[in-house]
């Protein structure tokens, strides 16, 4: 019996000669069992999180912990379930504002699978693969719309205010769930964030307008890394042009990310600096993947037009960034052999 946990008993296994024969000639490891389904169908449940800002302080003291607000199976077909969980943000946050709170939905039985992909050092990468799943999206976009009615029936009661722009207010956040996916790094225990370093001023009649954040010096996009036990801030990359991928990394300490101005990179893992990079044929869009054939290890990514808000932005406020309006296509790159 082997008993190393989910990401643990993979890893042993692996090193010892077990999981896809693909995966192991690549690590340079001796195949005892072929077994592709090693490290396969992790599943992890998505969180929502919306933060307001609570009106009576000495109601709600600072270090209040709560738990489930309430439990629902959204009207859509398959078995889904979803909980609503109001948590004070400093309880878990000792920086953070004691009159926060976080209204936060999760997806507790999701379709969606990830896996985890070992690097040559036989340790793994984890990719939790969420939203992946169509119904998943269904299922995120129904739960927000709930988040959304007990956040304004508590608003109405003068209880909470609702920050200016918060994410889930804009129109088209239910499209936005897998927007900007981070990655978690296992072997180092990292996880490497894109972030959108912009504002809007939103109207009643829908309209909105664009402003640069303030105090980033006019760069909208940023690369942040954390410490995942202590979100310790480990190294931020900022440029001009917003990132518009998910960020994928690999056992070799490489994360790949891709922005609006065309550019697909590679960045180490420990430190955000750049050791690859290309220009493509227009925005880099979408969620980088890998995989293997015949022991060579492949990247691929996406290119196109459309996204709503997150190019919209850029191409309002970047008016010296050309952007061609072709040039959907599918990018795949040969990771070099190992020397």
């Amino acid at each position: 019996m082997l008993a190393g946990g989910t990401f643990g008993s993979p890893e042993i296994l692996f090193a010892s000669g077990v999981g896809d024969a693909d995966d192991l000639r690549a690590a340079e490891i001796d195949v005892v069992t072929d077994l592709p389904g090693l490290g396969r169908n992790l599943s992890d449940h998505p969180f929502l999180q919306m933060v307001v800002d609570v009106t009576d302080r000495d109601r709600y003291p600072r270090g209040a912990g709560h738990g489930t607000l309430l439990t629902f199976e959204p009207d859509l077909p398959g078995d889904h379930v979803g909980h609503l969980f109001a948590y004070q943000t400093a309880f878990f946050d000792p920086a953070a504002s004691a009159a926060q709170a976080s209204v936060t939905v999760a997806l507790m039985t999701p379709a969606s699978r990830g896996r985890l992909v070992f690097g040559a050092n036989g340790q793994a990468a984890v990719h939790l693969g969420h939203f992946t799943h169509p119904d998943d999206l269904r299922t995120g976009a129904a739960l927000l719309a709930h988040a959304r009615e007990v956040i304004a029936a508590v608003a109405a009661r003068g209880l909470v205010t609702v920050p200016d722009h918060a994410w889930w207010t804009n129109p088209d956040a239910d499209t936005r769930l897998r927007a900007q996916a981070a990655s978690y790094h296992q072997p180092t225990d990292t996880i490497v964030l894109p972030l959108s370093q912009s504002c809007v001023m939103m109207l009643g009649n829908g309209s909105q307008t664009y402003f640069e954040m303030p105090g980033t010096e006019r760069n909208m996009g940023r690369l942040s890394a954390y410490e995942t036990a202590t979100m310790k801030p480990l190294w931020t990359f900022q440029q001009r042009t917003p990132f518009l991928t998910g960020v994928l990394s690999t056992g070799g300490n490489l994360a790949f990310v891709g922005d609006y101005d065309r550019r697909f990179r590679a960045v180490n893992v420990k430190t955000g600096k750049t050791l690859w990079s290309v220009r493509l044929g227009t925005t880099v869009q979408g969620y980088p993947v890998s995989f293997s054939v015949g022991g060579r290890q492949y990247i691929a990514v996406t290119t196109g037009l459309g996204g709503g808000s997150p190019q919209d932005k850029p191409m309002t406020m970047l008016q010296n960034v050309y952007r061609p309006n072709n040039g959907h296509a599918l990018y795949v790159f040969a990771l070099p052999d190992k020397r």
